[in-house]
């Protein structure tokens, strides 16, 4: 078995790579005998025991703590335009070589290779809280230790010279240390319009020249934002990709917010209307673990935006880091071949193999498939 990642660093138009082995463990399942002539076993079955930790020869650290398997995608620098070419942001790669090796000079080796994926294994998942069957803005604010926000405040106008009001974006996640794959994760969205103070208090509705522009429901999105960063033969790559190919990337879609009613708010001896959209849901992460060391980096955030008519409008929240966990106990930790669509892999961690042969040392990497 042998695991290695190839990482790129550099800018642009100065790309770099450079390719680490991880592990090489071997096994002998079979071997004739001198001056025996019978034929091999038609199946040879075999067990190989993953460590959890690797041996990065180039940063002289025999307890590398194994990554997970992953493909970072492509970018498409100044070169890789004139070549119509692609080059990956950095990959984790793990494969079976079988080889049969005959004696005689005219006697070649062959080769076969099966890719797999490797996740780590991570501590239990946590339980998560669940949240009130009835909700409403103020009863946000008493939610509890059991879960943490993130929040972020805009300035919303009416035109140039229109009224000016205030749209506050809250994210509530559960108050955990990580986020196993797969599992479904309970989130809270709320978006909530303060108007300018106003000194008529006695209407039942705000006045209309204080309303803020109406924001564009339909269209709010939270997506999971990958950040990579890659070093190799001392250049620096940094590349951060939203995961928004699909609709259902979005984790809003198909979720009907909940809409209060305007509300007389008094702060600070002023008066202003309220009116708050809330988004209750669950979510589920298909990406692999948190990795980090000096090479070859990678974390996620949730990023929320939602459209508010006007120009310059706009309500957005960049959330803090969110450790995903492999989901996965000690023991298990190869993903079972029907598991492995649900990971966020694309096909080329399928198609290339890294050779990491016997004789070479993991540097010369061979992009075609080989059967």
């Amino acid at each position: 078995m042998h695991a290695d990642y190839r990482y790129y660093g550099g800018s642009m138009h100065d790309n770099r790579s450079e390719t680490t082995k991880l592990l090489h463990l071997v096994q002998v399942l079979w071997a004739r005998a001198d001056g025996d002539a019978s034929e091999p076993p038609a199946e040879l079955h075999f067990r190989i025991a993953i460590p959890e930790f690797g041996n990065d020869v180039k940063d002289k650290n025999p307890n590398t703590p194994l990554p997970p398997s992953f493909h970072g995608g492509t970018f498409r620098g100044w070169g890789q335009v004139l070549m119509k070419a692609l080059t990956p942001n950095g990959f984790v790669k793990y494969h079976i070589k079988a080889s049969v090796v005959r004696k005689g000079i005219f006697k070649h080796k062959e080769r076969a290779y099966s890719p797999f994926v490797f996740l780590p294994p991570s501590p239990p998942p946590p339980l998560f809280p669940t949240p009130p069957e009835v909700l409403s803005v103020r009863d946000l604010d008493h939610l509890g230790p059991l879960w943490h926000y993130d929040t972020a405040s805009t300035t919303v106008r009416h035109g140039i010279f229109g009224s000016r009001g205030q749209a506050v974006l809250t994210l509530w996640m559960p108050n955990v240390s990580h986020f196993p794959r797969i599992l479904r994760i309970p989130f809270i969205l709320c978006l909530v319009f303060r108007t300018q103070p106003v000194n008529d208090t006695s209407g039942a509705a705000p006045p209309s020249h204080v309303l803020p522009p109406p924001a564009q429901l339909d269209k709010a999105a939270l997506h999971l934002r990958r950040s990579i960063r890659t070093c190799a033969r001392g250049g620096v790559h940094n590349h951060t990709r939203v995961v928004d190919k699909d609709p259902t990337d979005n984790f809003l879609h198909g979720i009907t917010p909940q809409t209060d009613a305007w509300a007389l708010k008094q702060t600070d001896g002023t008066s202003h209307w309220e009116q708050g959209h809330i988004w209750r849901g669950l979510l589920t992460l298909k990406e692999v673990p948190n990795f980090a060391n000096r090479q070859i980096t990678w974390k996620y955030a949730l990023v929320c935006e939602v459209p508010i008519k006007g120009i310059g409008n706009g309500a957005k929240l960049d959330s803090w880091d969110i450790e995903v966990g492999s989901g996965i106990t000690a023991g298990t930790s190869v993903v079972p071949t029907s598991e492995e669509s649900m990971l966020d892999l694309p096909p080329d961690y399928f198609e290339g193999i890294n050779d990491g042969g016997d004789e070479d040392d993991g540097d010369e990497y061979d992009m075609e498939k080989k059967n």
